[in-house]
């Protein structure tokens, strides 16, 4: 019996596109942004939310906390070819810096005016296919922790990516398109 999640287009049942970028990937190359953007060394650029969060870094130690907010996607298409759906659809990524630390400015703008450099952007489209968008204004927000005001500066970042050209990204298995009784695309009997 076919899988009833993930047939192939000669049974009846939903098709799933085949996954997208890898979440680790993303992580990685936000990352490596951040540290390339900054100065900040690896283990003081870490990942917002983790299952077991590391030791906070003391109130004099410069660090970044990032995430991803926000993932919309404003824009998509589908089309038929060589047997196959292809599904291309284009993600927008708010991503969330939060610099802690006596530099957090510093580094916040640091963030935000090396992402207007070309060889900069370049480097996101290799790592991840990420295309910089905007960099959003630079916001204090200080933390009260054991009475003592920690200086903190946040700025979002807004990238957009897409599948990855010459990948199996968004590919869907319809190995005979005249066995379909209607088109996935719209609907409308053939």
């Amino acid at each position: 019996m076919p899988d009833a999640v993930n047939p192939s287009s000669l049974e009846a049942g939903w098709l799933r596109p085949a996954s997208g970028p890898d979440e680790d990937a993303l992580e990685n190359a936000l990352h490596d942004m951040v540290c390339g953007l900054t100065g900040l060394p690896g283990q003081m650029v870490r990942p917002r939310w983790q299952p077991t969060p590391p030791k906070t870094p003391g109130p004099d130690q410069p660090w970044c906390a990032f995430g991803v907010i926000n993932e919309g996607a404003p824009g998509g298409t589908a089309w038929h070819q060589g047997g196959a759906t292809h599904v291309e659809i284009h993600e927008r990524l708010v991503v969330m810096c939060s610099f802690y630390g006596p530099q957090a400015r510093a580094l916040a703008r640091s963030l935000r005016d090396g992402l207007y450099v070309e060889q900069n952007r370049s480097m996101l489209r290799d790592l991840a296919n990420l295309a910089f968008v905007e960099a959003g204004d630079i916001v204090p927000a200080p933390d009260l922790v054991n009475l003592r005001w920690i200086r903190r500066q946040d700025i979002t970042i807004t990238l957009t990516r897409g599948p990855k050209m010459d990948t199996d990204e968004g590919l869907t298995d319809i190995r005979d398109i005249d066995s379909v009784k209607a088109c996935g695309l719209c609907g409308r009997s053939r």
